[in-house]
C-alpha cells in the first residue's frame, strides 16, 4: 500500500512515514511528484484557491506595472524635458520633434527697442541647422506638431506687447548652409496701432477668394514686389486676435496658428526652390501700415529693424560682386 501524504495538522510517524489526514481527504503521494500534479489530483479548498489566485493576479499586475510602455515613455520624456526658463535658453519640451531654439543674443536695437536673437538647432546633436532644413521641417509638420508651438512660445514668452519677426535673407544656394536665425523685436507702436484699428479690409479682396477651411491665404501685395501670407478670420474670434503676430499666437485657435506657420514655411520653401538662385528671399513681419497680421517675402529687407541682418547681407553682396558669387 502506498504511503499516505503527511497531514499539515499531525506530523508523520517517524517509522512508518504515515499520518492521519483530514477526514475524507486521503491522497497518496508518488515519489518525485510535483506540486502542480498533486494539486490536480486533489480538490483545493476555497481558501487555497483564493490564495493561489491572489498570487497569480499580483504577479501579472507587477509585470504590467514594470513593463508598461506608456509609463516608461512618459518617464523618459519628463526626464529629458528642460525648463524653458533655464540658463541654457534652449526650449526642447517637444522631444518628438527635431528642432529647438537657442537664444544667442539679446539687447537693444539702434532705435531703442529690445530684441531676442535665436538660432535653430538639431535636438539630437545641438548643432545649428540650415535655413533649408528648418523650412522643410516646418513645411512637412502635421497639425498636431509641436514645431509651431515652440516657435509661438518664443514670441509669447518674450513678454513684448507686439513684435517684429525677422530672418536673414537667403538664396536657394545659401539656404543650404546658412544657419536659420530669427530675431524677435519689441514693437510697442505696432501693438497700439494694430490693436486699436484691427481690420482685414486692406486684404479682403484676396482673403475672400480663399476657401474658408484654410488657415491662411497667400497673395501678392499691392505694389507687386512681395508675396504675403495672412490668416483668415475664424468664427468666434475678434479682429484684434489677427491684428499682429503677438496677438495671433496668444489668442488664435492653436490649430490655426500651426496651420499658418506651416503655410508660411511652405511658401518660403516654394520660393527658394523655384526662383532664380541669385535672387534672395527675406521673410519677416512688419504691419505698421496694415493692422492685420501678414508675413512678408521680399527681395530686400524693406522694413527691417535688426540691422545686423541687413549689414551681413550687404557684406555678402559686396564680396559676391567682387568674386562673382550670388549673395543672399
Amino acid at each position: 500500500m502506498a504511503a499516505m501524504r503527511p497531514s499539515r495538522l499531525q506530523p508523520a510517524h517517524p517509522h512508518t512515514g504515515t499520518s492521519t489526514s483530514r477526514k475524507n481527504v486521503s491522497v497518496s503521494s508518488t515519489p518525485g511528484e510535483g506540486f502542480l500534479d498533486r494539486c490536480r489530483r486533489r480538490a483545493l479548498t476555497g481558501f487555497e484557491f483564493g490564495f493561489l489566485a491572489c498570487i497569480v493576479a499580483c504577479f501579472f499586475g507587477y509585470q504590467l506595472l514594470v513593463y508598461n510602455p506608456t509609463k516608461s515613455n512618459s518617464s523618459i520624456e519628463t526626464k529629458k524635458t528642460k525648463d524653458p526658463t533655464s540658463d541654457t535658453d534652449t526650449f526642447n519640451r517637444a522631444m518628438t520633434e527635431s528642432i529647438v531654439y537657442r537664444k544667442t543674443n539679446e539687447g537693444t536695437t539702434e532705435a531703442g527697442y529690445k530684441f531676442l536673437l535665436y538660432e535653430a538647432q538639431d535636438i539630437h546633436t545641438n548643432q545649428p541647422i540650415s535655413v533649408m532644413t528648418w523650412t522643410q521641417s516646418m513645411a512637412a509638420s502635421s497639425p498636431s506638431s509641436t514645431l509651431a508651438q515652440e516657435l509661438s512660445y518664443l514670441i509669447d514668452s518674450s513678454g513684448f506687447p507686439g513684435v517684429f519677426f525677422e530672418t536673414p535673407g537667403v538664396t536657394s544656394q545659401t539656404a543650404e548652409h546658412q544657419t536659420m536665425q530669427l530675431c524677435i523685436i519689441e514693437a510697442r507702436n505696432l501693438a497700439q496701432f494694430a490693436t486699436s484699428q484691427a481690420s482685414s479690409s486692406a486684404f479682403d479682396e484676396h482673403l475672400r477668394k480663399c476657401p474658408p477651411t484654410r488657415d491662411a491665404c497667400q497673395f501678392t501685395n499691392l505694389g507687386g514686389d512681395a508675396q504675403l501670407v495672412a490668416p483668415l478670420h475664424k468664427p468666434n474670434t475678434n479682429d484684434v486676435t489677427y491684428s499682429h503676430l503677438a496677438a495671433f499666437v496668444r489668442g488664435a485657435p492653436k490649430e490655426q496658428v500651426a496651420g499658418t506657420w506651416k503655410h508660411v514655411a511652405s511658401t518660403y520653401l516654394h520660393m527658394l526652390q523655384t526662383r532664380d538662385p541669385a535672387r534672395p528671399v527675406w521673410l519677416s513681419t512688419q504691419g505698421e501700415g496694415v493692422p492685420w497680421l501678414h508675413f512678408r517675402f521680399d527681395d530686400r529687407p524693406k522694413y527691417y529693424s535688426y540691422r545686423p541682418f541687413t549689414r551681413a547681407a550687404q557684406e555678402r553682396s559686396l564680396v559676391g560682386t567682387v568674386i562673382g558669387v550670388p549673395s543672399g
